[in-house]
């Protein structure tokens, strides 16, 4: 599939994003028992594609592997929390 997103014309970019997690138990999702370990490997994935003039005549295909956690700084869990309560407080 991702060939032939490659291979047309007017692709320029495509960015394949996986996360790695336990898939199952998420969102009420029920999964076959393999999936509800981590050494199963799975990801949730997602494609960019850009379009647009190519430099050197093939698209330039890329992975982006995000890490199990996000890391995010003290500022950011700062933020988060804070939109959570304000989120928490509109929602009784």
């Amino acid at each position: 599939m991702i060939q032939g997103i490659c291979e047309h014309c007017d692709v320029k970019k495509v960015i394949i994003s996986r996360h790695y997690e336990v898939l199952a138990g998420h969102n009420n999702r029920f999964l076959p028992k393999e999936l509800y370990f981590a050494s199963a490997g799975y990801a949730e994935t997602a494609v960019f594609i850009q379009k647009g003039p190519r430099a050197g005549g093939t698209a330039r295909l890329s992975f982006l592997d995000q890490p199990d956690h996000p890391r995010y700084n003290l500022l950011d869990h700062v933020i988060r929390r804070s939109i959570s309560l304000l989120k928490a407080r509109q929602h009784p």
